[in-house]
């Protein structure tokens, strides 16, 4: 029971890692302080870094993926 209750902390933990940098990621982009196209290559070298690891890294592979996505179809505003 205890391993259970260590496992389940561990993948709480990641989750909100997960969703934290997903969001902190996200607003660099809308205010401009990482340009999308660098958003992207970065991305695009973190999947490709992991897409070749074992189930973990290819799951870690499959989230930056959807994070790409949204960048990719992100329009930042006209500067005025």
């Amino acid at each position: 029971m205890a391993e259970e209750s260590i496992q389940q902390e561990a993948d709480g933990s990641a989750r909100a890692a997960l969703a934290l940098a997903q969001m902190v990621f996200w607003w660099l982009v809308q205010q401009g302080l990482l340009p999308k196209a660098q958003a992207e290559r970065m991305l695009r070298q973190a999947i490709k870094a992991n897409d070749a690891g074992g189930e973990d890294h290819q799951l870690a592979a499959a989230k930056l993926a959807a994070v790409l996505q949204s960048i990719q179809v992100y329009q930042p505003p006209p500067r005025h």
